[in-house]
């Protein structure tokens, strides 16, 4: 999906979500911003956007105040009018003030098409004017050519006198302009040629054949000094073959000259270089005949001369591959296709190793060809390299790696034995800690409502009633974080993380009450005695997660009731510090060694054996650090221990306070439920009913398809893991059939798919269970907010 850079002129962020969502519809990824202000628009406008989509009017701003700013600017960005009121004469005036394109909001479906013209047309605004800018730059370029060519030009009467001359040739033979050339030279041939001859056979050659090209001389230049030059002379005649004179052009080639005397050198050099080297080294041309050897090639084809034909300067290394026979022939066909691919450009480099062995020893050699860039004749160069040392020790390397691979085997064998036996243990300790945690949330749940159930006189009290109903949902929230808490033991706050204000002695006394069914009567049941007391200061809120904080407060409770086995006393207490809250929890139990004390922090250590798991302190270890707050652990053998926690009031910074929206109620909406747990669809359905919502369920996704088919429906939510189909499948057939319907995936895995980005196709939203009617409330505003209507006042 190709990304589009849009900023967005509208003062609703709703309206702005509609666009920006037919923007993804119509296969663009929008990086995007919003402004609603003159203001805004100025600070944010700039070269960078592809696309700009503009309200035509706005409380404080409109969509042709922005064009002319957009001109002023001189910025060509498409403009794109995208309202809900605009007519035909105002769309005309847009269009006309350098409007785009204009849309009304209710047929947005045109959108994409519009998007993909305007850019079409900025695409070929921006290659017209960068055809025109190099047209210009061309125009100035070659402009002056004429004026400034850098080859000397003359005329010369037959008598060798001078007629005219440009001031190229003046610069040539040393003159500051063609006026002082013409002064002074009145025969060429005989004042300028440092040869005699030269001239002489240039006029030989004219009198033959009328012209001459490229003839090569020296002259002397007015300060004496003697340059190379290359002349190209014809004879200009009138119309009954009358020589009139000559007329022709000269080009100084003394550094060429010199570049000449400077590559025989540098070849002589080159060659020097190439001799010095061991490896035995040729220069093909592209047909395969070789160019050049150095010493040691010459060395080695004397001592090792070919069956057919030496291969030496002016033999083809091509044919005395192909003629190869016996057992060199495979590898000399292999040569030849890498050599010609190599001279043709198929190949960066060719490699090849083969044998080359003599009466008296065994050799290996590899051969190397590259190619050689701007060498004119000279393509490819072919070095044979002596790798008989290394082939010897890869044997003997071979020998050892056979042998240690077969120890490798067995090291593995153990090795893959070590790490199933580890991974079984982990798996058995994450395991236990899971139901650990559960148990801890599902405690005070069991606890409260066999109260209500096996004592109902207390369900007969409205405030009992009220208080053990608030703390079993609070305990069935809290279970929901379980999972999720277990990958978070040193997990570090997120960015963006918004903590709120909570009264950390209201949340203690909450949690003790919550414990009690643990530390009280299951205790008590058991015969021992723990008592709870609570020394809670006057201190100002804690910014943190409720939740977070909860599960920490019972981890402490219970391992405080664990290190009590005779019974005992806990304490807890509160008090200010500056800038900070104290919070202890004490019992009087066994304490802990050193040794202890030193590793209690960590995941899975346990002093419990198979009772024990080992996370629950882990867990509040990670919620102290991610609430930047500072654990101490004070305890001493026989005397019980103190876990002193401070937390952080001002450091972390408070939410800002928002106005919450207007109330809403949602209008009637027609939504299919898709569930295989019957439970869950009538705890669903309930929640919708009683929002007003028409609701039809379906127990797999062949049902749901048919009860789709037959009916119209606003809005689906399903299940992920159900037999006889996924929700994923059931998405996308639904897509299929409708794209707009909007589709919310409700499954025990959606936290972890939220997480991990694992939103399946066809899914718009993702809930995880259990899930609360707030939440439900939610999904439904999100996935249809057209249908929610404001609640008067």
């Amino acid at each position: 999906m190709p990304s589009l850079r849009v900023l967005i002129l509208e003062d609703q962020p709703a309206d702005a979500e509609l666009v920006l969502r037919a923007l993804r519809r119509a296969g663009y990824e929008p990086l995007w911003d919003r402004v609603d202000t003159e203001d805004d628009f100025l600070a944010r406008l700039s070269p960078d956007w592809e696309l700009i989509l503009s309200d035509y009017q706005m409380p404080q701003f409109d969509g042709l105040r922005a064009l002319q700013i957009l001109r002023k600017r001189g910025l060509d960005i498409p403009f794109i009018i995208v309202s809900g009121t605009i007519g035909e004469d105002l769309a005309v005036a847009a269009m006309r003030s350098g409007a785009t394109d204009y849309l009304l909001k209710d047929r947005l479906t045109r959108l994409g098409q519009a998007v993909a013209h305007a850019l079409d047309e900025k695409r070929h605004r921006d290659e017209t004017r960068l055809v025109s800018e190099a047209l210009i730059q061309a125009e100035r370029k070659y402009r002056g050519i004429f004026e400034n060519v850098t080859e000397g030009i003359a005329q010369i009467r037959p008598n060798g006198q001078l007629i005219t001359a440009n001031p190229a040739l003046a610069h040539i033979l040393g003159y500051p302009s063609p006026v002082e050339l013409l002064a002074d030279v009145t025969h060429i041939m005989r004042q300028l040629y440092v040869d005699d001859q030269q001239p002489a056979t240039l006029a030989r050659l004219l009198t033959e054949q009328d012209a001459v090209v490229d003839f090569e001389a020296q002259l002397r230049r007015r300060d004496g000094q003697v340059i190379w030059v290359m002349q190209s002379v014809r004879a200009v005649r009138d119309e009954l073959g009358r020589l009139q004179y000559y007329e022709g052009s000269v080009r100084d080639i003394t550094e060429r000259k010199r570049a000449e005397v400077g590559l025989r050198e540098l070849a002589e050099f080159n060659q020097g270089v190439l001799d010095s080297l061991t490896s035995h080294i040729c220069v093909l041309d592209r047909n395969g005949a070789i160019l050049s050897v150095n010493r040691a090639w010459r060395i080695f084809a004397a001592a090792n001369p070919p069956v057919t034909s030496p291969v030496n300067v002016g033999a083809n290394y091509y044919a005395v591959c192909e003629a190869a026979q016996g057992a060199d022939a495979a590898t000399a066909r292999e040569t030849l296709a890498g050599l010609k691919a190599v001279a043709q450009g198929e190949l960066p480099e060719f490699t090849c190793e083969y044998p080359c062995h003599s009466p008296e020893t065994q050799r290996w050699f590899m051969l190397r060809a590259s190619p050689i860039p701007g060498a004119g004749a000279a393509c490819v160069v072919v070095a044979h390299l002596n790798i008989t040392e290394r082939k010897r020790a890869e044997q003997v390397l071979q020998e050892t790696n056979f042998h240690l691979d077969a120890a490798l085997e067995k090291l593995q064998a153990a090795q893959k034995q070590l790490v199933e036996q580890e991974r079984l243990h982990a798996l058995g300790q994450m395991a236990s800690g899971i139901a650990h945690d559960f148990n801890n949330a599902l405690a005070p749940i069991l606890g409260f409502s066999e109260l209500l159930l096996h004592r109902p006189e207390k369900a007969k009290d409205p405030a009992t009633l009220a208080s053990f109903l608030q703390m079993i949902n609070t305990s069935a929230r809290d279970a929901t974080h379980v999972v999720r808490r277990l990958r978070e033991f040193y997990r570090h706050r997120e960015r963006g993380e918004v903590f709120l204000p909570v009264n950390l002695n209201h949340l203690i006394l909450q949690t003790v009450a919550l414990t009690e069914p643990r530390w009280k009567e299951q205790m008590q049941g058991a015969g021992v005695t723990i008592d709870v007391r609570s020394e809670l200061g006057n201190i100002p809120h804690v910014y943190c997660d409720e939740s977070e904080l909860r599960e920490m407060l019972t981890n402490l409770i219970f391992n405080a009731v664990d290190a009590m086995p005779a019974g005992g006393t806990i304490t807890v207490r509160t008090k200010p510090l500056d800038k900070r809250v104290l919070f202890e929890i004490s019992d009087t139990g066994t304490g802990m060694t050193d040794e202890v004390r030193h590793r209690c922090l960590e995941p899975f250590f346990s002093t419990k054996g198979e009772h024990g798991t080992g996370l629950g302190l882990a867990m509040v270890y990670g919620v102290v650090k991610r609430h930047e707050g500072h654990l101490e652990i004070r305890t001493e053998l026989g005397k019980g221990t103190t876990f002193a926690i401070e937390f952080p009031i001002e450091t972390l910074p408070q939410s800002p306070l928002v106005a919450s929206p207007p109330p809403t109620a949602p209008q009637t909406l027609h939504i299919l439920l898709v569930d295989d747990e019957r439970m869950i669809l009538d705890v669903l359905t309930d929640y919708l009913t009683g929002d007003g919502h028409a609701v039809a369920t379906a127990t797999g996704c062949e049902q749901a398809l048919a009860k789709f088919t037959q009916a119209k429906f606003d809005l689906v939510i399903t299940d992920r893991s159900m037999p006889g189909g996924s929700g994923e499948q059931l998405a996308a057939a639904l897509k299929a059939r409708q794209p707009s319907i909007p589709v919310v995936m409700l499954t025990g895995f959606g936290g972890i798919m939220d997480a991990t980005t694992d939103r399946p196709a066809g899914v718009d939203y993702l809930l995880s269970k259990p899930v609360t009617l707030a939440e439900i409330q939610r999904v439904v505003a999100q996935a249809c907010p057209a249908n929610q209507k404001e609640i008067p006042s």
